[in-house]
């Protein structure tokens, strides 16, 4: 028997604080270092002498052939002392008492020290039979006593929750060792496990009346049994056998190949004790579903392992998507596309928008994914948009319109699952308008120029005398423009680009060009031996009371080609008195390509020929509006060239 002094001085204190000890209140305290029986410890603090103590039993070593039949086992001894109090399940104990503390230490000691339950509890399920919950494997640690000291560990178990004693529930084995296999853990939804230590330095009846102490305390939940999936028209219903100690049932749905139990795919409708209801919004896919059971242990719900994972393809009620509008909203500038379809039985409907059409095959019949998504049009980030809705409803939505594009395939594609069906296409086209319009003047025709107009297939210009011309881009380039014969009076021209799309037309807005008209005038040279030359000019058509002013201009060798290709000549009116290089009428009267009626008030000029070459040629310009007067500056600007040009020579008079 040790001495008071061996104790731990911590273990005399709290001895000590005791008011007043008690064998029962020592016994508790010396479950961690009980070297002293709790009665002689007491006499000890009363100042008895304490009886001799016994030398220490040699631990028994367990056989493999079970304890010797001379003597009863401490399993046989525990079960005697506690035979009142509840039922015994008769193990043998060459399964347990035989298993040396190598083997537990190994599967026990670092990966288990500081468990707060101090128990384990892993369920081991047979691969062959996975309807069968299988076993339980409970393993704990070591009882902390003394090196003299020998203990032996009692495994309880109840298909409840039941108090913490030991003398509850069902005694499943006493071992030496530090694990156990339930091999038959009972039929309910919870199996609750304790583990009870009676620790002594006596012999086998001291073990057996010591008190017992609490290992550790643990539960499992065992899922539910029978579950079945069943799928119609894209509905999945489950069910199962409810097992008694169950709180709830939690379902667990998916189609990724991630974690099944991740709290995004618990199913949180449709779900009661013995089955769900799931209907799915995506189909041709195969799912995935697990069971985890959950139930109420002190007080706090504690989850179960999941149960068997049942995989159910559902098939694809794959239907063909045919828009309803399609139809381009805004200016020109920031478009949309507005589109509506009928949603489909199932799955979902994803929008491309692209600029070459798809093959019209797609469109045939459903196909998988995989050609959707290497489709020529499809590729190249191309536009998309994914919208869900309930089957029969009416789905809308819009898109921007991808800028710089003028030619748009919208193409509906239903997709469920891994399979896919394309739909029609439709075209939407915009058009840009005309911009940078230039109308040239010809002597006898008009160019009118352009940008050819993005998107246009062809643009529309009226009116032509009447009628409406549809010119084509490669006619256009090919003629450098568009030309004209335009009223001289004035007249409108209208240009609108368009697009055609069987048998619908895109237009842009129209650009009107306003012509303003062309006043023609002619002149005539007359010349006749002995005097000067005399220039007469006149309005084609009509008289003019307004008319611009003129300058004639000699050249020697050619037909002036402009007001500096030669000199210009002096004129002098009939009824004044000096030259003049610019000749400004007050009015002109009308006449033909023969010249105006004879009229002794049409205004004629003579012209001064005395500095120039016979042999040479004349020409009338027009002076251009708001261009210095020829006297004041060397260089004359004209607007154009009349219609008749004139050769002068001193013995035949002018000729044309």
């Amino acid at each position: 028997m040790p001495s008071l002094r061996e104790l731990p001085l911590s273990l005399l204190g709290e001895i000590a604080l005791l008011s007043p000890p008690t064998e029962d209140s020592i016994r508790a305290l010396l479950l961690a270092d009980a070297r002293m029986h709790a009665a002689d410890l007491l006499g000890v603090l009363e100042g008895r002498t304490p009886a001799p103590v016994p030398a220490p039993m040699e631990e028994p070593q367990p056989s493999r052939h079970g304890p010797s039949s001379s003597r009863k086992s401490l399993a046989d001894l525990i079960r005697e002392q506690h035979a009142a109090n509840h039922r015994v399940i008769e193990v043998d104990p060459a399964d347990f008492e035989d298993i040396g503390r190598e083997f537990f230490a190994d599967f026990l000691y670092g990966e288990q020290s500081g468990n707060p339950h101090g128990i384990t509890l892993t369920q081991e399920r047979d691969p062959a039979d996975p309807d069968s919950r299988g076993s339980v494997l409970i393993t704990w640690e070591r009882l902390d006593v003394p090196a003299t000291y020998k203990v032996i560990y009692r495994v309880i178990a109840a298909d409840s929750e039941v108090s913490q004693s030991p003398d509850v529930g069902e005694q499943l084995v006493a071992t030496w060792g530090t694990a156990f296999r339930d091999n038959n853990p009972g039929t309910g939804g919870m199996r609750h496990y304790m583990v009870w230590a009676h620790a002594s330095a006596g012999n086998e009846a001291e073990m057996a009346d010591a008190q017992p102490v609490l290992i550790g305390e643990r539960a499992i939940a065992f899922p539910p049994e029978n579950f079945k999936v069943n799928e119609s028209n894209g509905v999945i219903s489950g069910s199962w056998d409810p097992l008694e100690g169950h709180s709830a049932v939690r379902v667990y749905r998916t189609a990724g190949a991630g974690e099944l139990t991740s709290p995004a795919n618990e199913l949180t409708t449709g779900v009661d004790a013995h089955g769900f209801t799931d209907r799915l919004l995506t189909r041709g896919l195969t799912y995935r579903f697990q069971l985890v059971p959950v139930v109420r242990f002190r007080g706090s719900d504690l989850t179960g392992e999941g149960g068997e994972v049942i995989s159910k393809h559902v098939n694809a009620d794959i239907q063909k998507v045919q828009l309803s509008v399609v139809e381009r909203v805004g200016d020109g500038d920031n478009d949309r596309i507005v589109l509506s379809w009928i949603a489909p039985p199932t799955g979902s409907v994803k929008i491309f928008l692209s600029r070459l059409q798809p093959r019209p095959d797609l469109a045939m019949a459903a196909v998988d994914t995989f050609y959707i998504d290497n489709e020529e049009a499809f590729i190249d980030d191309v536009p998309t948009k994914t919208e869900e809705g309930e089957a029969g409803s009416l789905v809308n939505t819009d898109m921007p319109w991808p800028s710089e594009w003028h030619l748009v395939y919208v193409t509906p594609v239903n997709i469920v699952g891994e399979r896919a069906w394309a739909g029609e296409s439709s075209v939407l086209q915009r058009v840009s308008p005309i911009n940078e319009v230039r109308l040239i003047e010809r002597v006898n025709s008009q160019l009118l120029t352009f940008d050819w107009p993005a998107g246009a297939a062809f643009v529309e210009v009226a009116p032509v005398h009447g009628h409406s011309l549809e010119l084509q881009e490669d006619v256009y380039r090919r003629q450098g423009g568009v030309r004209l014969n335009l009223a001289s009076t004035g007249d409108t021209v209208t240009l609108t680009p368009r697009s055609i799309w069987k048998g619908d037309y895109t237009e842009a807005a129209p650009s009107v060009v306003r012509y303003r008209g062309l006043k023609r005038y002619s002149y005539d040279i007359e010349y006749a031996p002995g005097r000067s030359p005399q220039l007469s000019i006149w309005r084609e058509g009509n008289p003019d009371m307004n008319p611009p002013q003129f300058i004639l201009i000699y050249n020697d060798n050619r037909l002036p080609l402009d007001p500096d290709d030669g000199a210009p000549v002096q004129c002098q009116g009939l009824q004044d008195s000096q030259n003049t290089l610019l000749i400004s009428p007050d009015s002109l009267q009308s006449g033909s390509g023969e010249g105006p009626a004879a009229d002794p008030d049409q205004p004629r000029w003579w012209v001064d020929t005395r500095p120039l070459t016979p042999g040479g040629y004349f020409r009338l310009f027009i002076r251009a509006v708001g261009e210095p007067d020829p006297d004041a500056a060397e260089r004359i600007v004209v607007e154009r060239d009349v219609v008749s040009r004139l050769r002068w020579t001193p013995h035949h008079g002018g000729e044309f």
